[in-house]
């Protein structure tokens, strides 16, 4: 599945912002992946060290468009994201290390979204869920997202803001 472009036009609602900043519990941090560590709930995934280099707010211009994508990976495992007017918050799940093919993986499911249209124009859904895989270019300050595990099925570069 695609995940939704996203948009510049960063404002959440109220409510968007109050689940984006809902702390998360960790149990573990000895394992590779924030998906396999011990977690308190099936809700509340691994925190992701401060030092993660997915962390922070990235963005894409879309081709041919004015439309661009904005992404906001916290520590807490929520990204925050917008798309046109669309606006919402993911619970992810992100691996600690790149693999050997040097992609981090992460499970995308959208918890909030306020349903409206993306770049694409479509509307926003809560509840989809979907497996991106990441690469960064070789300053870290530049990167992919991939819907499987080669660089033939990427969209980018987003740059770190």
């Amino acid at each position: 599945m695609r995940i939704a472009y996203l948009a510049t036009a960063f404002l959440l609602s109220s409510s968007l912002s109050a689940v984006a900043a809902a702390p998360t519990e960790s149990t573990s941090t000895n394992s590779t992946s924030a998906a396999s560590a011990s977690q308190t709930s099936a809700s509340q995934p691994a925190l992701l060290p401060k030092d993660h280099p997915l962390l922070g707010v990235w963005k894409w211009v879309t081709p041919n468009s004015d439309c661009s994508e904005t992404y906001e990976f916290k520590s807490n495992s929520r990204m925050v994201f917008s798309s046109g007017a669309e606006e919402g918050i993911s619970e992810i799940e992100v691996t600690l290390k790149p693999s050997v093919n040097n992609f981090y993986r992460f499970t995308n499911k959208v918890i909030a979204d306020n349903g409206k249209k993306d770049c694409r124009g479509e509307p926003g859904k809560a509840g989809v869920t979907s497996v991106i895989y990441v690469y960064f270019l070789p300053t870290n300050n530049q990167m992919k997202m991939c819907y499987k595990e080669t660089s033939d099925s990427c969209f980018g570069p987003l740059t770190r803001q």
